[in-house]
């Protein structure tokens, strides 16, 4: 952890690309799994709420909404942080199976509480000219699985990944920017690349964990 926090990690984008795409071969059913899981916390949500409470217009239904989006932000955390870890093994050659990567809920209070803040603190950064929001959007990527993952605190989760990721900030700036194209040329035709494209993106994240920090053996 100190390591990673000193930048004493060296971050190759061609060679963690390819990595990625090697490594997930064997994986990608439990990775869907965990991406639909995902997809449901974000879409479901919304849905049920605007089932059950109705027009936005109406009292209720403004009440829902706005529960909706912390909601969404709590059953999201613990799944994100979940596929980061498993990759995270899965690159340092660890056993895994699929149950691990849904094995942080019960973490789900303060996970959740980290994404919010994580979401507020970008928030104010786009606020202020865009760029401060960027940056965070990056130095914070890795805080959720930090939480999950090690002893610290929220503020001390968010600030290990940002201490660590600035070191080489554009470099995993410009990977994941590379990452993001190859997802958007994959949506042609009919998004059938992203199979194979959404799982690289978190297998990435996997690595850079795996690289930057080290795995704790077992969760604390």
């Amino acid at each position: 952890l100190e390591g990673g926090m000193d930048g004493n990690y060296v971050i190759n984008i061609g060679e963690t690309i390819s990595e990625a795409w090697q490594l997930i071969s064997g994986h990608k059913g439990a990775l869907w799994l965990g991406i639909l899981a995902l997809i449901v916390a974000s879409q479901g949500v919304a849905l049920f709420m605007g089932l059950v409470g109705g027009n936005v217009n109406t009292t209720l239904g403004m009440v829902l909404y706005l529960l909706a989006i912390p909601l969404q932000y709590f059953l999201i955390a613990p799944i994100v942080a979940g596929l980061t870890l498993y990759c995270a093994r899965v690159s340092a050659d660890m056993p895994v199976k699929t149950g691990d990567i849904f094995s942080y809920f019960p973490k789900i209070g303060q996970l959740g509480l980290l994404q919010i803040v994580y979401y507020l603190m970008i928030m104010i950064g786009l606020i202020l000219l865009i760029i401060p929001g960027i940056y965070l959007m990056v130095a914070y990527m890795l805080a959720l699985a930090l939480k999950a993952n090690r002893q610290l605190g929220i503020w001390g989760s968010l600030e290990a990944s940002r201490r660590a990721i600035s070191h080489s900030w554009f470099k995993i700036f410009g990977l994941m920017f590379v990452m993001g194209l190859l997802m958007l040329l994959s949506m042609l035709p009919f998004g059938i690349g992203l199979i194979w494209t959404l799982p690289m993106l978190y297998m990435i994240m996997g690595i850079l964990y795996r690289d930057i920090f080290g795995i704790a053996a077992t969760d604390v």
